[in-house]
């Protein structure tokens, strides 16, 4: 596997207008094939997806805060998100 720099992934994370925190992926096997590159300028979460995020937050914290919580206090967290 190999990694390479997107310096506009890079400026966005450090612009402090936009902490954009972006990436992108494609994989090429073997054969020469490649899947198409996909890039993801604001990951779920960040403050422009908030709308589109909040519905999978409760889905997201079991696991998360699993490692955390008891499982009660994680119910009960995401209860109070509801």
């Amino acid at each position: 596997m190999t990694e390479t720099e997107e310096p506009r992934f890079t400026r966005g994370s450090d612009d402090p207008n936009t902490l954009s925190s972006g990436n992108g992926i494609q994989v090429h096997f073997k054969d020469g094939s490649s899947t198409p590159r996909i890039d993801i300028e604001y990951p779920t979460g960040h403050p422009s997806r908030r709308e589109e995020s909040a519905p999978l937050i409760p889905k997201e914290i079991p696991g998360g805060a699993g490692d955390l919580f008891c499982a009660g206090t994680a119910r009960d967290n995401i209860r109070h998100m509801r």
